[in-house]
């Protein structure tokens, strides 16, 4: 395990172990789950047969130890009062006629709740569909992992335990109540008709998941139904009133970051109106996905159910985990040392934080095991590591970004469905000027500060509550409802 490396490597420098372990968690061998008494379990041996990227969650993580964590059920807050929806359903599907106001949600781990680098049932429970559904008072299906299994996969916390003295961030893996069985995570059970749906290029329409690298293989394999978003339009089984796309990151994060979007026609698209049957022919589909996102709104419009919201994209270096690079520090010690690090030392390149990256830098790893120092051997590449993105890709994913951004408002225009500009939400937070409603500011410091999450990637609950009151801002303005704005405090520190 890597800390038993960490550890050794700080023992060779004369340290006593014990010097550096931090004392054993109490915890309650209970917790009480709507209603059901669950016992605290320690599935840590569950944990270890589970492949390294699909327990990670994300690229690389330094992980120095593990934890036990107890769920808390997040508070549902109730507006002082509910908006009365009847004047807002979509009066023209007979379908939704006499029913409760129907709010799905569809689009990546952002959507989904992943925070802390995992997926699991707090995380699905403060997500920012879940949080407006609340306010509006009614009932939101997500993909919840069964009560015992509480946790999911991935969960990390931020640790100061830091017997490296490295500088990446330092995190303990949660190893209790998972829902892991033969080495891959569990199937969520609870539900037929969810209503919050995980999207992307790749199986958006087609009838069977179809599993997928790195970032959202876990979840995926969570979530693999029969009835998903795309193919429920496909085949006229899905109705709703009302629609949160989250056009977002999920076909940036997968496959090793590799991306290619393809640039949307307003023209085409406004050939397929209301009522016009929509084809698709699955033959056509490509690992590119270039016909999902585009086939899924010609069936909204045909299927007049475009009344809702579009989430745009975030830059991916307006995310921690991709902002802060490690180049000038290794730069620094490859003068040190005579070395020739080659792709590391290149000022176009990001170098994420990982265990490898955290032992060159560290101050108390021996140069007997450091990573490339040791062996004299030049780093490179092209040998597959996964922390490092060159220039080339860097510039890829930020064309690619612009292309999604652009086809988000190309979607806008077609459908007339409003934007929720995230993209510049997450640039307005990184540069301190946002407060809530509620008078708090939002910090995007990581870690600790308040709208990112561990995994320095994905909202904190507090995170997703500002969401969702953007959300809410616009939904108000632009279909004219009167839903209370969430009072963010009350997501601080979850």
């Amino acid at each position: 395990m890597l800390t038993t490396m960490l550890l050794a490597g700080t023992m060779l420098l004369g340290c006593n172990p014990k010097e550096v372990l931090e004392p054993a968690l109490d915890y309650p061998a209970f917790v009480v789950i709507d209603g059901d008494t669950i016992k605290t379990r320690n599935d840590n041996a569950l944990k270890d047969k589970v492949s390294k990227n699909d327990r990670s969650g994300l690229l690389e993580t330094t992980v120095v130890g593990d934890t036990i964590l107890v769920f808390k059920l997040p508070k549902k807050l109730k507006p002082s009062k509910v908006s009365d929806l009847t004047k807002y359903k979509n009066s023209k599907i007979p379908e939704l006629k006499g029913k409760q106001f129907k709010l799905v949600a569809a689009g990546g781990n952002l959507t989904q709740g992943m925070r802390d680098g995992g997926i699991f049932n707090e995380g699905m429970l403060t997500s920012y569909p879940t949080l407006i559904a609340n306010q509006l008072g009614i009932d939101f299906q997500n993909t919840l992992f069964d009560p015992s299994e509480y946790n999911g996969i991935g969960r990390k916390v931020s640790s100061s335990f830091n017997p490296t003295a490295g500088p990446v961030p330092k995190q303990k893996e949660v190893i209790n109540n998972l829902a892991i069985e033969d080495g891959r995570v569990k199937k969520y059970k609870y539900i037929t008709k969810p209503d919050n749906y995980l999207i992307n290029a790749i199986n958006g329409l087609q009838k069977y998941e179809i599993n997928m690298d790195r970032l959202s293989s876990y979840y995926q394999l969570h979530t693999q139904f029969t009835n998903n978003f795309g193919y429920g339009l496909l085949t006229n089984s899905k109705k709703f009133d009302f629609l949160l796309f989250e056009n977002g990151l999920q076909d940036i994060l997968v496959n090793g970051l590799k991306s290619n979007i393809p640039k949307y026609d307003l023209t085409e698209l406004q050939k397929v109106k209301a009522g016009v049957k929509v084809e698709y022919n699955f033959d056509r589909l490509t690992v590119s996905g270039s016909e999902v996102y585009t086939t899924i709104f010609k069936l909204l419009v045909s299927q007049q159910l475009n009344r809702g919201i579009i989430l745009n994209c975030p830059d991916l270096e307006d995310l921690p985990y991709f902002r802060k690079t490690y180049v000038a520090e290794i730069k620094k010690l490859a003068d040190t040392y005579g070395l020739n690090l080659y792709d590391l030392l290149r000022d176009e390149n990001l170098v994420l934080g990982s265990p490898s990256i955290d032992s060159l830098l560290s101050p108390r790893v021996n140069l007997s095991i450091k990573p490339w120092v040791s062996t004299r051997v030049n780093y490179n590449s092209e040998a597959g590591d996964n922390y490092i993105i060159s220039g080339d890709t860097r510039k890829r994913i930020n064309e690619s970004i612009a292309i999604k951004n652009s086809n988000s408002r190309i979607l806008s225009e077609y459908a007339d469905m409003p934007i929720c500009d995230i993209n510049k939400l997450y640039k307005n937070i990184l540069n301190g000027s946002v407060v809530t409603s509620d008078g708090i500011k939002v910090d995007a410091t990581w870690p600790g500060g308040n709208f990112f999450s561990t995994d320095g990637v994905y909202p904190s609950a507090f995170g997703q509550a500002v969401i969702a009151n953007e959300v809410i801002k616009i939904m108000n303005s632009f279909y004219m409802m009167d839903i209370e704005l969430i009072p963010t405090a009350e997501y601080l520190r979850r």
